[in-house]
């Protein structure tokens, strides 16, 4: 499954990210620049 995930290179979102992986998840990651 895709997810969406805006901040993800921010301390909490990087943090998502890596759990969202670990679930077998496909995060997709949005940043402000």
């Amino acid at each position: 499954m895709r997810v969406l995930v805006t901040g993800g290179g921010g301390f909490v979102g990087s943090d998502l990210v890596e759990r969202l992986r670990a679930e077998g998840m496909e995060p997709f990651v949005a940043r402000a620049r």
